[in-house]
C-alpha cells in the first residue's frame, strides 16, 4: 500500500508532516500529524505538497515542489522541480530549458537540494 502524506509550513517556517485538511475556502489548511487524531496544525496552504511514493538516492522522501538534481542524457547536472502531470498522471521533475524525457528519472541519480518554498529540507 502507498503512504499518502503531505507536509506544509507552519507560521514559524517549520515543515508539518501528515494528512492534510482545506477550508471551504482554500485559505487555511490544517495538517493532522498522527492518523486518527483530533489534533491539527495550521499550514499555509501555498507550500502545502504531496509525497510522492519516491526517495531520492539518499532515501529522503520526495514531495511535490521539491528541487532535485539529476543526471541528462550526456551526464550533465540538471535541477529540476517536481511536479503532477496531468497528461502521464505521474510525478515528475519538469526540467527548464531541458524537456523532462531527456532526464534520467533513475532514483539512482536524483536528490532533493530544496523546495519551492525557500530553504533545505
Amino acid at each position: 500500500m502507498r503512504d499518502i502524506e503531505f507536509r506544509g509550513k507552519d507560521a514559524n517556517g517549520s515543515w508539518v508532516y501528515g494528512d492534510v485538511h482545506f477550508g471551504k475556502d482554500n485559505l487555511r489548511a490544517h495538517i493532522h500529524p498522527t492518523k486518527g487524531s483530533n489534533m491539527s496544525i495550521e499550514v499555509d496552504p501555498e507550500t502545502v505538497g504531496q509525497y510522492t511514493g519516491l526517495k531520492d538516492k539518499n532515501g529522503v522522501k520526495i514531495y511535490e515542489g521539491d528541487q532535485t538534481t539529476s543526471l541528462d542524457r550526456d551526464g550533465h547536472v540538471v535541477t529540476s522541480t517536481v511536479e503532477w502531470d496531468d497528461v502521464w498522471l505521474g510525478w515528475y521533475p519538469f526540467c527548464v530549458p531541458i524537456n523532462y524525457e531527456e532526464v534520467l528519472l533513475d532514483l539512482n541519480f536524483v536528490e532533493v537540494i530544496g523546495n519551492i518554498h525557500g530553504g533545505l529540507i
